[in-house]
């Protein structure tokens, strides 16, 4: 136990390090930045690169770390409940609207007034998005850009504000012949307000119904940018293990989700992080494959969806923040 004690000193220290480490990196682009603009006619200048679709949007969403313990400056984070479903990237762009998994498969193809489907063709929204199959609803946590304005460098709290703002301006919330899917913005609750956040973490269930069912809970710092990739500013937490990390109770149906083997949240972690670097290798091996096969036959990825059996098959893409000893992340939520 006194092993995994300094493992568990040590891995919080280093995660805090790169914590600060980003935040100056972001704070100091912001400063240099000249062209608001400029960071979003990369990334599309980069994506028209790619040379097969599914890479197109391969590896673009910010991706959490487990929460290993309370941060020091808890009141600079924001809270959200996630909900269970199907992590995604929502482009509207040359006109059409289209989904695609977090690996870059293409999902499905919908109507949307979203800026850069229908008429507006000419701009691009991109969307970080949880789509609930059952409900057929689209919950958004997040956004790389909307409608031409590039949020990548803007912080947390401002892109939180502008997609809810954004979302009710345009009426996309409702469902008709022009939006097919309607897009639910999350709630998210300022950690520096303890009556909010205890109302989010007492609550059951989460939405209305009990659908859909809350997965866990996402922290996001509040002074980040729009991170691709696993970022240690945004944590991820079960919601039976946020009284031992942060100290507050949660309702009580959440703690019987609890594992009955369930000894604590470093050894629940470790146990975790092992069997889903073994479930990353399996499922790197098969991609290759299916890759191999892809690269023959591309014209038709968009409408034959070839890797959705082998993502659903492996639901690795949809676990939460793992970092590995040697410094490997696998992708959360």
């Amino acid at each position: 136990f006194s092993a995994l004690y300094k493992t568990r000193i040590s891995r919080s220290e280093q995660q805090a390090t790169r914590r600060k480490e980003l935040l100056d990196k972001f704070k100091q682009q912001r400063q240099e930045l000249v062209d608001d603009n400029r960071h979003i006619k990369q990334f599309i200048k980069r994506l028209k690169k790619k040379k097969y679709n599914n890479e197109k949007y391969k590896n673009q969403l910010q991706l959490s770390e487990w929460l290993r313990e309370r941060p020091e400056d808890l009141e600079n984070w924001f809270l959200v409940p996630c909900p269970t479903g199907k992590r995604c990237l929502v482009v509207a762009e040359s006109g059409t609207t289209k989904v695609y998994s977090k690996m870059g498969t293409f999902m499905f193809k919908y109507n949307s007034m979203l800026p850069g489907a229908g008429t507006a063709g000419h701009q691009i929204t991109i969307l970080d998005c949880i789509f609930v199959k059952k409900s057929e609803k689209i919950y958004v946590l997040d956004a790389i850009a909307f409608g031409n304005q590039d949020l990548i460098n803007c912080d947390t709290a401002f892109r939180f504000f502008w997609i809810k703002s954004q979302l009710e301006e345009h009426d996309l919330m409702s469902v008709g012949a022009t939006n097919e899917y309607p897009l639910i913005p999350i709630d998210f609750y300022d950690m520096d307000n303890e009556e909010s956040i205890m109302s989010c973490f007492t609550r059951y269930p989460q939405w209305e119904g009990g659908k859909p069912e809350l997965d866990g809970f996402l922290f996001y710092h509040k002074e980040s940018g729009y991170i691709q990739g696993v970022t240690p500013l945004v944590g991820w937490l079960f919601a039976f293990m946020v009284p031992e990390v942060l100290g507050y109770p949660v309702h009580e149906k959440y703690m019987e989700s609890k594992p009955t083997d369930y000894v604590d949240c470093l050894h629940y972690i470790t146990v975790f992080d092992e069997k889903e670097l073994k479930r990353k290798k399996r499922y790197n091996a098969t991609e290759n494959e299916v890759m191999e096969h892809e690269t023959n036959h591309d014209d038709n990825i968009e409408n034959e969806g070839e890797f959705d059996d082998v993502l659903e098959k492996s639901r690795l893409l949809e676990m939460e923040g793992i970092s590995i000893d040697d410094g490997e992340h696998i992708e959360c939520i």
